[in-house]
């Protein structure tokens, strides 16, 4: 049986605009450019076949869903 190297993880630090409490506003093609590399990795990640884009669109589309509520 394998044991987690870390039985215990710590939890993800806040970002700062949350830890400081500041409003995050970017321009569009801050945001698109964010997109890009959301879809890159996504590709990198799962792979560029068929089934790798397929993926990656699903994912990338309940992001795109989530970002504009």
């Amino acid at each position: 049986m394998a044991t987690h190297p870390h039985p215990h993880p710590q939890p993800h630090p806040k970002p700062a605009e949350i830890k400081e409490q500041r409003h995050w506003d970017i321009s569009a093609g801050e945001r698109l450019e964010l997109y890009k590399q959301y879809a890159a990795a996504g590709l990198e990640h799962w792979g560029a076949d068929s089934r790798g884009v397929e993926n990656t669109r699903r994912f990338l589309l309940e992001w795109l869903s989530f970002t504009h509520r």
